[in-house]
């Protein structure tokens, strides 16, 4: 840990000596470890809470200069070789810095307000002798915003300002695409896969556990336990026909329903969720509650970032950190979702006098204008690509409900890339219990009355 907190100095220092951002005449102090704070809530990387302080001079002796402290969080990859090679974390490093330092930089152009949605990129870097990859970002805890305080399951004032900012992120893909494609497509096509890889397509690693997840997820409507529930056969056939798709390779379907499709397509954040975004409250942080409502949000954690459906985002985000109370408010979310592309959009086009073309049936490739996907554009984004949120929420919505999910794969004899197959499907089967079987029968039954299988 002392060599590792030692590069993370000398990384700090060598930002604060050289980027414009902390000042002219800036001497750097120290980088300081903050022993109250640990990384939470977070998979695939290490994360280090700390303090960078520096000198602002003024004179050549110091002797009016001012110490500035600025507080940070550095994330690293694993310190575990296995965990490392199973996120592919140095592709992910390497795709959230070019997140960070190229495309939001040309995303942000586009915005008539200077609002983005994104904790503040300080350095970042992917061949580091001991770090190996690593973030170093500006912790957003100074300015008031924090995770919310239920782990798992958001109320709707959350969900609704969370699609909002989502909404108006997405859509600046959609004047990126008119104002500049060369370059939008350039930096897109960088984007590395990370989850939907050549060698899990060619091992199959990790499709039994999508297959466990998703058998579970189903059972409840197998051919003996259908005849139970009413329409039953309905909901039969379609999960059958689902599980047709799914099972005879999942990577491959998942590869299938991330591809791509004009012109809906966006720079999607990728593992959009409640884990990845911070919100602001009115209420001091102390006084914040399950109840509180957010005024603001910022999204963090872009290593997973992919070009595709704008519903790889939404779908993820509704089904993982709602319920079937929440979700009965539906055309609302998804309404709130579109205020928040046509605001951003119709911003840019009023400031430039550019034109808006409003809906896929109106919109062609040789369109004089930027295209505005229409509210029932976006509804009918969810058929198909919303399977894609619910495989994902197969495997982590039981993870989330529970406290600790570690401790649960710790009492059966180690970590979950670490233990046999058969022990990793017995604690998939059973995370979370009963309660866990029924968030995901909730889902199923969600994906087949809305139609979107």
């Amino acid at each position: 840990m002392e060599a590792v907190v030692a590069q993370i100095s000398k990384r700090c220092q060598e930002m604060v000596e050289q980027d414009d951002r902390f000042g002219a005449g800036k001497k750097f102090v120290k980088f300081a470890i903050d022993p109250a704070k640990s990384g939470v809530d977070q998979f695939a990387s290490a994360a280090i809470f700390g303090n960078i302080e520096f000198e602002n001079e003024t004179s050549n002796s110091n002797e009016n200069g001012t110490t500035t402290s600025v507080p940070v969080v550095i994330k690293t990859e694993p310190p575990i070789p296995k965990l490392r090679e199973f996120f592919n974390s140095h592709l992910q490093f390497s795709n959230e810095i070019l997140f960070y330092s190229q495309l939001l930089p040309f995303l942000n152009t586009f915005l008539v307000e200077d609002e983005s949605q994104f904790v503040n990129f300080l350095k970042g870097g992917t061949s580091d002798p001991v770090l190996l990859s690593y973030v170093i970002m500006e912790n957003a805890s100074k300015e008031g915003f924090r995770l919310s305080k239920s782990k798992q399951l958001l109320s709707l004032d959350h969900i609704l300002l969370t699609v909002n900012k989502l909404g108006r992120f997405h859509a600046l893909s959609y004047i990126a695409k008119h104002q500049n494609r060369t370059l939008f497509d350039s930096l897109t096509a960088q984007i590395k896969e990370t989850s939907w890889t050549d060698t899990r397509l060619e091992t199959g690693l990790g499709d039994s556990d999508l297959i466990c997840a998703v058998t579970r997820a189903t059972r409840k409507f197998d051919n003996s336990e259908a005849k139970h529930i009413v329409d039953g056969e309905k909901y039969q056939n379609k999960v059958n026909k689902m599980k047709e798709m799914i099972f005879e390779c999942p990577t491959r379907f998942m590869r299938q329903i991330t591809t791509p499709k004009e012109p809906m397509a966006v720079l999607c954040h990728g593992d959009f969720c409640r884990n990845n975004v911070l919100f602001k409250y009115s209420e001091q942080t102390t006084d914040v509650t399950e109840t509180s409502s957010p005024i603001d949000v910022l999204f963090f954690d872009l290593a997973t970032i992919r070009y595709s459906s704008p519903v790889i985002d939404l779908s993820f985000f509704i089904y993982l950190n709602s319920n079937p109370e929440i979700r009965l408010h539906w055309n609302q979310i998804l309404q709130s979702y579109h205020d928040g592309l046509r605001t951003s959009v119709e911003a840019f086009a009023d400031k430039n006098n550019i034109n808006v073309i409003e809906g896929k049936s109106n919109f062609t490739s040789s369109s004089d204008g930027i295209f505005l996907p229409s509210l029932e554009d976006v509804h009918q984004e969810f058929v198909y690509h919303a399977i894609y949120g619910f495989m994902l929420c197969s495997f982590f919505l039981p993870v989330m409900m529970v406290d600790n999910p570690s401790e649960v794969f710790s009492e059966e004899g180690g970590e979950f890339w670490n233990v046999p197959e058969e022990v990793r499907h017995k604690v998939q089967s059973t995370m979370a219990g009963e309660e866990g079987t029924k968030a995901l029968n909730h889902l199923v039954q969600h994906l087949v009355d809305m139609g979107f299988v």
